[in-house]
């Protein structure tokens, strides 16, 4: 579960970005600002915390050079899902092979939140 700062900005994101399906009603989204999201067997929650704080984020999303946090995922065509990010319009990282064997890119989320998609190879790193 990730707290975001605007449940209705995360829900474009992930939805246009990624391509997860929001399972819980709009109903539930509105009355408790919570979202429960779905692709293929990756689920994801969204909170949008009241409280102290609340509307605030603990990252800059504008930063490139914090990591709260790294969200792996591991794809099958890491390249199709690069292409297909980019296209939309998401700034999406380069593709590049890693010294671990994958062929990975990042994308951070409206509220900075590092999300790497990964597939692994064969192949040996650029660097």
């Amino acid at each position: 579960m990730l707290n975001v700062s605007d449940i209705e900005r995360s829900l474009n994101f992930y939805e246009g970005a990624l391509g997860l399906e929001l399972i819980s009603s709009r109903d539930v989204v509105q009355q408790w600002r919570w979202a429960h999201l779905r692709l293929g067997a990756c689920d994801l929650m969204l909170s949008e915390s009241g409280g102290p704080g609340a509307g605030t984020t603990a990252v800059d999303p504008s930063a490139d050079d914090t990591w709260p946090a790294i969200y792996y995922y591991y794809t099958d065509d890491v390249a199709a899902l690069h292409e297909d990010i980019r296209r939309k319009g998401f700034r999406a990282s380069d593709l590049r092979v890693s010294a671990y064997g994958m062929r990975e890119f990042e994308l951070r989320d409206p509220d900075g939140y590092v999300l790497w998609f990964g597939q692994a190879i064969n192949e040996p790193s650029a660097s």
